[in-house]
């Protein structure tokens, strides 16, 4: 490795050392299932998907909210800022009669069939705001998303993803793999599939650091409190 690189890489480790030292003093990151709560994702949701990225159509909206039918079958994560502002959130779509959204709007080119669908999940409406997009929030949504997976017995992610999300998350160190065409759904994007047992080899030979952060005790899954704690 060229000093440049060690350089860089000793950076990115202190920065993410940094933040992870002030996290807590600045952030607070739960799970919520409160209609008022859920009613302010909808609008920050219309905001970026409907008005700023124009993903989906006005029209199939309510009233300013943006929410669907796989809401009710998510478990929506929020980082509040210290304003109370939220500052990222992400959904996890769990398995119902209503399928997943990726299998209605792309065609595979695996076969997904044998998967059992009860361990199978989809990414889905992550959102970053703007002034927090170099604050490794990222991680802390893919921290709780990983272990709401464990812990529930989840073996494979879907997610739908641009030209532009999904080189970052490779390069995070998240395999990824597109499992089919492009499509113009929610922008020009591509099917993909995350097996969680391969991000755990991966991590764990490719990059030591993000695997500890997401397999030891940074944060702590409080299923009574729906809440994220320092351990």
């Amino acid at each position: 490795m060229s000093l440049l690189k060690r350089i860089k890489a000793v950076k990115r480790d202190l920065d993410f050392w940094w933040f992870y030292k002030n996290f807590y003093r600045k952030f607070r990151f739960y799970t919520s299932e409160d209609r008022k709560e859920l009613e302010e994702l909808y609008k920050i949701r219309n905001s970026v998907y409907c008005e700023e990225y124009k993903y989906i159509d006005p029209q199939n909206t309510h009233d300013g909210l943006e929410y669907d039918d796989w809401d009710a079958h998510s478990i929506h994560f929020i980082i509040r800022n210290g304003d109370n502002k939220i500052a990222a959130t992400v959904r996890l779509i769990l398995n119902s009669k209503l399928s997943f959204p990726i299998e209605k709007h792309f065609k595979f080119d695996v076969d997904v069939n044998h998967y059992n669908k009860d361990k199978i999940a989809e990414i889905s409406r992550l959102i970053v705001a703007k002034k927090y997009r170099k604050h490794h929030l990222m991680f802390v949504l893919i921290k709780g998303m990983y272990l709401f997976v464990k812990r529930n017995g989840i073996s494979n992610v879907y997610s739908v993803m641009d030209d532009k999300l999904y080189p970052l998350l490779v390069k995070m160190g998240l395999p990824f793999r597109k499992i089919g065409k492009p499509s113009l759904y929610q922008g020009f994007t591509y099917p993909c599939i995350l097996n969680v047992k391969e991000l755990e080899d991966f991590l764990r030979a490719n990059n030591p650091r993000l695997f500890n952060y997401l397999t030891e005790g940074v944060i702590d899954y409080n299923h009574l409190q729906n809440t994220y704690t320092l351990s």
